[in-house]
């Protein structure tokens, strides 16, 4: 069984693991720059969605916080990204961010980006969290996405 844990937006990632949680695919999230800004790159998206057996995929809402472009940006990408997996038939489920940190982040400040980069190389070591080989700060969206799909595989397999 493939597991695939997304963190969604332009800097977020997506994760696959297996039922014995081996890394199978770890990336930030494929964007390209358009004339609308930042986008997702669909078509690569998707193509990894079909990859995956039961995706686990952080639940969005408003932030107000927010400005209205960015807010219809994120928005937008993310009920795209529902779409594709809709389209592929793919189980899902969406879980809030305070639900999988509390599971996952349980002894760690939740509010903190690298929380989730320490536990996620506690859990995966040896995971390569750099975007790129001349990157030198680890990337959070990578490890949320790892976070994820490990929260799911546990719930899948009854660990």
């Amino acid at each position: 069984m493939r597991i695939m844990g997304i963190d969604v937006g332009i800097t977020g990632g997506i994760a696959v693991i297996d039922e014995i949680a081996n890394v199978c695919f770890l990336s930030v999230m494929p964007a390209k720059k358009t004339e609308h800004g930042n986008e997702m790159v669909y078509e690569n998206v998707n193509g990894l969605i079909a990859q995956a057996d039961v995706l686990y995929v952080e639940k969005q809402g408003p932030i107000p916080q927010n400005g209205v472009k960015q807010a219809f940006n994120f928005g937008g990408q993310y009920h795209a990204l529902r779409c594709m997996i809709s389209l592929n038939a793919k189980r899902v489920t969406y879980v809030l961010p305070q639900r999988w940190k509390k599971a996952m982040l349980a002894d760690m400040n939740k509010s903190k980006k690298e929380s989730s980069i320490i536990r996620a190389e506690q859990l995966f070591p040896g995971v390569n969290l750099l975007r790129t080989p001349k990157c030198k700060n680890k990337h959070d969206g990578m490890a949320e996405a790892l976070l994820i799909a490990e929260y799911g595989r546990r719930l899948e397999t009854g660990v």
